[in-house]
């Protein structure tokens, strides 16, 4: 394939560092090279006599671009006779790449004296030595030579054979054609569409230097390995430049009929004036294809004539329907390329959105709208309709992607508007809720009242209160950026204690409000004094048997959940659910919610069953209260979908998360954080059971919506990456793995200190995956970094810290430090049952990884015991089909092999 300029110096650093500067050189106007050798070489003088020789010899040999006056090779060279090793001046070929209708392709090596270089030589045949072609020929040369752009195949050389038959010596490409390559790498919409945009740009550079390709297709497009598209081939280009023009080619009607009918524009077919506009039309039909996997019209097993009365008064479907509907056959497929059949060869509708990473009703909603206009602007049948270059194209490709409003469509005030919310939607989000919660609260105290003056005057500083906490926000203000959640909250936190002194009732009501804010953002230092206080005023004032002291107290006991203090976490939220049924009733709303509260701290304990039983009563009660279709009714289905994984009952677990999922989308739209909640956890239960193909687009959705409701840097972000980094671990792609949890780690500590259990929980996950990378040197020094951070962290043992005492463990007996291994690993286990119940799932999982050790240490009697126990609690814990069942039986399984073969060798059979 043509592809990267991969460039083989001879060997050392230095022969690298010189074959840089003089291609440098070399792209330089021969005035201006003394000036750049002069600056790079500085004081060293081998460098620079190094240089110049390449320099003289390159000038002997005819320089760059020789005038197109070429001298012949020395050795003639006929259509099909050229084999590898033959020369072409100092260069040697390889192999062929490939044929067309302006020449042949060559892989070659420059391989003389001077230096070494892979490229890719055009040859013309001798059989296409017609003056026409000479022309075309030659003109490709000229029009590369004028290109100088990083994604444009670059000309090096050019010459002639014996026969004076024309060559140029190109950049070799080693990529893959546009689609191949977004297909391959399954790229979601947004990734394909800056990949797309980089492509519109060089095509608007060869427009600025007065050249239309007139052959733009994904098969003249190449990605490199690096991500980097290049465009390749002119040879049907047409020059713009009068001068160039009138001594090089051909007027443009005789070659009108040399192009791809898949994508070439309908002035193209009907021999009409060919502009830059045609070259926009192509693009158009390659954004189609690369969206919706397939060509806007059929071209296939159709005359010329009927061709172009397609092209020219078919309007093609909209890129959004064509998802669903198929459309045309795809021309020009690649060969080997996946497929699932759909009757017509085409790839069906589920697998075109799984390579895009998404289902096929999400695929056709995100392709609705801005995209269905921007690709129809694009395939205009009238040239003067289209965008008006390839720049604009990539303009408004760039307004999407930034959620401004496209060119391509009508400018109206309700489109502007609902651009402006998405682009600022969690402002407007976190907005329109701490509103409504305070409005709420203004309706209580109004019916709590007996007053209406107080009311009012209530009324009147929540208003204050509220217009203070945004004016920041004002888009007529000073400021000029968007406004974050945290900043929100610390305004109106830094207000509270000043503003509302004369109001203790309501100051305690907003004090629980803030903190619950803070709570939803993961930053629980800042969330713990807002609760308390305002569980401090509200026993003050109004008492312990009251519902708004008990609401705070469930709050609480979820801020000690999620700070996974679960002893006083459940003393919390116990004390609630007993003040909450005694105040409310057994079936109220408050006990629904608390009964599923110290369900999730069940669940989190490692007491699976009990949280079962309470999240189905919960279910239960809020089913009764509400109905089914509710946000409450989907927030519990969500919480026993993950306990139900947890037990190991999947088929129960989907059923729960996805009618969980299914409500929440019903309720709450296309983007909301209980959204991605419910997309990230179906996507853990796929992750967990190996379906990688359904959980990576599941995960990718719910960041996508993450990080357009709080932007990159917090909490629900660093998860799901953490998650994604997780599932690529588990498939083998470590380094996809560790992209992804370096960059989650980077988050948390931009979030948290270095303390913090969750950037403790990446840093100990991080070094996991460096094990397992074979990397175990760093490894180890992580693993005891984490540890150390922990035990400053926390005075007292934690369930936490035999985690990461195993860890280091399972290091060391990947290096064979066996002995160490075991120490750590038995410290592990011991404090796990010291701190744990008895049935507590990570009792057998420390019983397991005691066993394998024992095994590697050769201490089979033991490590056959412990293994059988570990079977044992697994399959009464987590049931015979858990995974983690399945591993420990495993262990068992090889451990009884290893046995019965020392057993053979001890006890050899007679003769």
């Amino acid at each position: 394939m043509i592809g990267h300029s991969s460039e083989e110096p001879a060997g050392e650093a230095a022969e690298e560092r010189v074959e840089e500067l003089f291609d440098r050189a070399l792209r330089l106007p021969p005035k201006q090279r003394s000036a750049f050798l002069r600056a790079v070489c500085g004081e060293d003088g081998a460098l620079r006599r190094e240089l110049e020789s390449l320099l003289r010899a390159d000038a002997e040999a005819g320089g760059f671009l020789p005038e197109l006056a070429e001298e012949p090779s020395q050795e003639p060279v006929l259509a099909g006779e050229i084999a590898r090793g033959r020369r072409l001046g100092p260069y040697r070929l390889h192999e062929k790449l490939g044929e067309g209708g302006m020449g042949t392709v060559f892989l070659a090596m420059r391989d003389d004296d001077q230096y070494r270089r892979r490229v890719a030589i055009k040859l013309l045949p001798i059989t296409m030595a017609t003056p026409d072609h000479l022309r075309r020929f030659r003109t490709e040369r000229h029009i590369l030579a004028s290109l100088d752009h990083p994604n444009i195949a670059r000309l090096y050389d050019a010459g002639a054979t014996a026969e004076g038959l024309p060559y140029c010596v190109l950049e070799y490409i080693e990529g893959e054609p546009l689609d191949v390559y977004c297909d391959r790498h399954r790229l979601p919409v947004k990734e394909r569409l800056r990949l797309f945009r980089t492509v519109c740009w060089a095509v608007h550079f060869a427009h600025q230097n007065l050249v239309v390709h007139r052959d733009l297709k994904p098969a003249n497009i190449l990605v490199t390995a690096e991500g980097t598209p290049k465009l390749l081939d002119f040879g049907i280009a047409k020059l713009l430049n009068p001068e160039l023009a009138a001594s090089s080619s051909q007027p443009t009607l005789t070659w009108h009929r040399v192009l791809t009918p898949s994508y070439a524009s309908p002035e193209q077919f009907q021999g009409r004036m060919i502009t830059t506009a045609s070259d926009v039309y192509s693009l158009g039909v390659v954004l189609y294809q690369l969206l919706c996997g397939r060509l806007p019209l059929s071209v296939e097993d159709k005359t010329p004539r009927e061709i172009e009365q397609e092209l020219c008064t078919r309007q093609p479907p909209k890129v959004s329907q064509a998802v669903i509907s198929p459309v045309a056959p795809e021309a020009e497929a690649t060969p080997g390329a996946e497929r699932e059949a759909t009757g017509t060869g085409q790839p069906s509708p589920e697998e075109v959105a799984r390579r895009r990473r998404l289902r096929p009703q999400q695929l056709r909603k995100l392709l609705s709208g801005d995209l269905d206009t921007i690709v129809a602007k694009a395939l205009r049948k009238e040239p003067q309709r289209r965008y008006g270059s390839a720049g604009e194209l990539a303009e408004d490709l760039q307004r999407y992607l930034q959620g401004l409003p496209v060119r391509a469509r009508k400018d109206t005030l309700i489109y502007r508007a609902g651009k402006r919310l998405r682009r600022h939607r969690f402002a407007a989000a976190a907005a329109a809720l701490v509103l409504a919660v305070i409005c709420s609260l203004s309706v209580l105290l109004f019916v709590q009242s007996q007053r209406a003056e107080l009311a009012r005057e209530r009324a009147e500083s929540v208003a204050t209160f509220l217009e203070e906490i945004f004016q920041v926000a004002d888009p007529t203000g000073s400021t000029s950026r968007e406004t974050s959640a945290r900043e929100l909250l610390d305004r109106g936190a830094r207000r509270i204690p000043r503003q509302l002194q004369d109001q203790p009732e309501l100051q305690a009501a907003l004090m629980n409000t803030i903190g619950n804010a803070y709570l939803g953002l993961g930053l629980y230092a800042e969330a713990s004094p807002f609760l308390e206080s305002a569980l401090a005023r509200r026993r003050e004032l109004l008492g312990e048997d009251h519902p708004s002291t008990a609401e705070t107290l469930n709050d609480l006991g979820v801020l000690a959940v999620q700070r996974r203090d679960v002893e006083r976490a459940e003393e919390l939220l116990r004390q609630a659910l007993e003040l909450r049924r005694r105040l409310t009733g057994e079936t109220g709303p408050a006990t629904a919610e608390s009964t599923h509260h110290l369900a999730a701290l069940l669940s989190i304990k490692g007491e699976y069953e009990r949280a079962e039983e309470l999240f189905r009563r919960a279910l239960d009660l809020r089913r009764a209260l509400t109905g089914p279709e509710d946000l409450e009714v989907a927030e519990t289905l969500n919480g026993l979908g993950v306990v139900l994984r947890l037990r190991g009952k999947y088929g129960q677990a989907e059923q729960a998360l996805t009618r969980g999922l299914e409500i929440r989308r019903r309720i709450l739209g296309g983007e909301h954080y209980r959204i991605a909640e419910s997309l990230n956890d179906l996507g853990t239960l796929y992750n967990e059971i190996e379906d990688f193909e359904r959980a990576e687009p599941l995960f990718l959705e719910a960041l996508d919506i993450a990080r357009r409701l709080f932007g990159e840097d917090n909490l629900p972000v660093a998860a799901l990456l953490h998650n994604l980094g997780f599932l690529h671990q588990e498939q083998g792609h470590l380094e996809d793995a560790e992209r992804f949890y370096r960059r989650s780690l980077e988050v948390k500590e931009a979030l948290f200190s270095e303390h913090h259990e969750r950037v403790l929980s990446s840093l100990g996950n991080l070094a996991a995956l460096l094990d397992a990378k074979g990397e175990h040197g760093p490894a180890e020094e992580l693993h005891r970094r984490v540890l150390e951070l922990e035990r400053r962290a926390f005075e007292v043992d934690t369930p936490y810290r035999a985690i990461l005492l195993e860890n280091l463990a399972t290091n060391l007996r990947l290096q064979g430090r066996f002995e160490q291994a075991e120490v750590l690993q038995r410290q592990s286990l011991a404090l796990r049952q010291r701190l744990l119940r008895p049935d507590h799932p990570d009792i057998p999982r420390g019983l397991n990884n005691l066993g394998v050790l024992l095994a590697q240490k050769g201490e089979l009697p033991e490590a056959e015991q412990t293994l059988r126990r570990a079977v044992e609690l697994r399959q009464r814990l987590l049931g015979p089909d858990h995974p983690h069942t399945r591993r420990s039986e495993g262990h068992l399984r090889e451990l009884l092999r290893k046995v019965e073969e020392s057993s053979e060798v001890d006890n050899p059979a007679a003769d």
